[in-house]
């Protein structure tokens, strides 16, 4: 019997905690592409496979993983990146919104409705800059250490609509053709 109060109560308690909403579907992988769950198990992404808030994915070396978000938008996660989604809301309501965190590598992003209805509900968070949008099609890239040419920081590129960098020394619109570099040197403007 008690047994049985046991599974009851696990299986009340399965059914009421709340579920991580839906980012979106994977919908492309090449190489070797994994998701971290928020609860530390992790897998490898496979083309059809659900994407939830709370999880962060990272591409090898030779992967490289296609995202259609619930919202109608799209990202693109390029090699030896990795990105976690923080916050995901598409319901159409006021709260919506879509915030992830680049902690290195490049991704693009093509923005779905929650940011054409409410740019300031999306953002892109990397170590050295928060970027947002005005319902646009960008790249951000974050590099850790130097490499050639290449200085550490993050790195955005606009093709449509307008992206919006802020750093510690304020904040700057990047539109389309432009580029934008966030030094991880804190003490450059």
């Amino acid at each position: 019997m008690k047994n049985i109060y046991i599974l009851l109560a696990t299986v009340f308690f399965i059914h009421s905690a709340p579920a991580a909403e839906l980012f979106g579907t994977v919908d492309a992988v090449t190489g070797e592409v994994t998701v971290l769950t928020a609860n530390g198990d992790s897998f490898r992404a496979s083309s059809g496979q659900k994407i939830y808030e709370g999880q962060t994915i990272q591409t090898s070396a030779s992967g490289e993983v296609h995202i259609a978000s619930a919202d109608s938008g799209l990202i693109a996660l390029r090699p030896n990146s990795n990105v976690r989604i923080d916050r995901f809301s598409a319901k159409g309501e006021p709260a919506d919104e879509s915030v992830l965190t680049l902690f290195k590598g490049a991704m693009r992003a093509i923005t779905g409705w929650v940011a054409k209805r409410n740019p300031s509900a999306y953002r892109i968070k990397t170590p050295t800059a928060t970027i947002g949008v005005r319902g646009t099609d960008h790249e951000t890239t974050v590099i850790e250490t130097a490499t050639g040419d290449s200085l550490p920081g993050t790195y955005n590129t606009v093709q449509e609509g307008i992206t919006v960098v802020q750093t510690a020394h304020g904040e700057i619109e990047v539109r389309p053709g432009q580029h934008i570099f966030a030094s991880r040197d804190d003490n450059a403007a």
